[in-house]
């Protein structure tokens, strides 16, 4: 469905997306080492809204039907649902926002800037667990809140995608997890992960 009327422009659309169409998606690359462990499809929707000449990005699906062979507490089959929300949010200038949740498990949040053409994450957090979001600050937190965290799994993880990706994400969880300590994570863990992303 396409809306309109004073500059802004809607476009809603829905479908069906495999675990192999979302893996190679730009718009996605954020979220890349996640979606390297995804198999099946799912059903989604999305929008774009155009105003003044900025546009805004919403995906939301069940991902019923995606499994995720993901270390705790991001392991799913493909019968269970995982909400999923994700957006671009546009800011000043050629900045935005990007932010991705799944569930109440994981909450990502990054303030973007373009750099010689490409999209640079200058800030933000990535959240796993029922977490308080830290105020802005540069570079880019890993922060859990858990019983218990595989920071080894979580490490082979990103490691295996850090270099597969200039979005930031990858490289700047990989550092996170380096940093931390081997084994498990105790609850309120939280780790920099660099600046430089």
């Amino acid at each position: 469905a396409v809306a309109g009327g004073a500059s802004r422009t809607v476009i809603d659309a829905a479908g069906h997306a495999t675990a192999s169409g979302l893996q190679t998606e730009p718009v996605l690359a954020t979220a890349r080492p996640l979606l390297a462990r995804a198999s099946g499809q799912t059903e989604f929707r999305v929008r774009y809204a155009v105003q003044n000449g900025q546009t805004q990005v919403q995906v939301s699906s069940p991902m019923t039907g995606l499994a995720l062979d993901l270390p705790a507490p991001l392991h799913k089959s493909a019968e269970a649902a995982l909400p999923l929300q994700f957006a671009i949010t546009p800011g000043k200038g050629e900045d935005d926002t990007l932010s991705l949740q799944l569930g109440d498990m994981l909450d990502a949040r990054y303030q973007r800037r373009q750099r010689e053409g490409h999209m640079q994450v200058q800030s933000g957090q990535l959240m796993l667990g029922k977490v308080a979001a830290l105020p802005v600050a540069d570079g880019v937190r890993l922060r859990a809140e858990l019983p218990e965290m595989d920071v080894d799994a979580w490490r082979r993880v990103f490691s295996a995608q850090a270099t597969s990706v200039g979005a930031g994400l990858p490289a700047a969880a990989a550092s996170a997890a380096a940093s931390a300590p081997a084994g498990a994570v105790s609850p309120g863990a939280s780790a920099p992960a660099g600046a430089g992303v």
